[in-house]
């Protein structure tokens, strides 16, 4: 389906999990039933969550410097189209690492600052430390309105950021070259066995 296409179909289904994570409140107040559409929408969110590491690792690897050569470039001379080649592909293969490496570094990143937001949305939301006498607040002294403002605002975050990801692949980004070069010799390779 392609990078472009695929990178979409991921971010949609974040889209599609978190927003339902955000804005879902069973009407009954019912926490089995907010439980079984957390579980759901999670797992549809944990699918495009599990889909945007392939797509990005792919990504990192195939953008990385150019990739493409074109036969007008050498104007028929073999032996300097060849040199050229060469070249490209050791410059690629010397900072391809990096590039990986910076693209699955940001899961690491992602964490801490994830795990930051969600410490300073509790802190704000002033349940830092069980009050048990205090009134609104549950037998083990936190306050679940409170909390769950907290929780939701963390996931409202997080759906900006997909968001602004999402808008950016479908206005901006775009097949990149080595892959669309690829799906050429596959479809001509095709034609020829037919």
């Amino acid at each position: 389906i392609g990078r472009h296409k695929g990178s979409l179909l991921a971010s949609t289904a974040q889209l599609i999990g978190i927003i339902m994570m955000v804005f879902f409140s069973s009407p009954n107040g019912s926490l089995q039933t907010l439980f079984l559409v957390w579980s759901v929408f999670y797992a549809v969110f944990g699918l495009g969550q599990g889909g945007e590491y392939p797509f990005s690792g792919a990504s990192a690897v195939e953008n990385y410097g150019p990739t493409v050569l074109s036969n007008k470039d050498f104007q028929g001379d073999k032996e300097a189209e060849e040199m050229a080649l060469k070249s490209v592909v050791r410059g690629h293969r010397k900072r391809r690492g990096e590039n990986i490496g910076m693209v699955f570094s940001m899961q690491g990143i992602g964490s801490v600052i994830g795990s930051l937001l969600i410490l300073m949305l509790i802190y704000f939301a002033g349940n830092t430390s069980p009050q048990c006498n205090t009134s609104g607040y549950n037998e083990m002294g936190y306050n679940p309105a409170a909390l769950e403002g907290a929780w939701r605002a963390f996931y409202f975050i997080g759906f900006l950021v997909i968001l602004m990801s999402f808008m950016h692949r479908l206005f901006f980004a775009e097949e990149n070259e080595a892959f669309a070069h690829a799906r050429k010799k596959q479809e001509a390779r095709d034609e020829v066995h037919q």
